[in-house]
């Protein structure tokens, strides 16, 4: 079961407003929360796809993507292929 982040949780936890904790987030590393996690989704991803036979839809489950589609999408608009390719042009395939 995928954990959901809600940033307002985050941000009560740390007893700070939401905005404080984007704008602080983005000072120390120069990136939305959002996009920092989608990095580090799309980095585990690469090693998933290039080190597993894991199905695409799998990886995508793991990482608690809606779908294969939108985990696909985003990993080629990150990667510059799709999940498939990156496999094969690795020579894992």
């Amino acid at each position: 079961m995928c954990k959901q982040w809600v940033l307002e949780n985050i941000a009560k936890e740390m007893l700070i407003s939401k905005s404080q904790l984007t704008r602080e987030f983005k000072k120390y590393f120069n990136l939305s929360p959002y996009q920092y996690l989608i990095n580090k989704k799309i980095s585990v991803a690469k090693q998933l796809v290039l080190n597993t036979q894991m199905k695409i839809l799998e990886i995508s489950n793991i990482l608690c993507f809606s779908d294969e589609y939108n985990f696909s999408n985003l990993f080629k608009a990150k990667v510059g292929v799709s999940p498939l390719e990156f496999r094969k042009k690795e020579g894992k395939l």
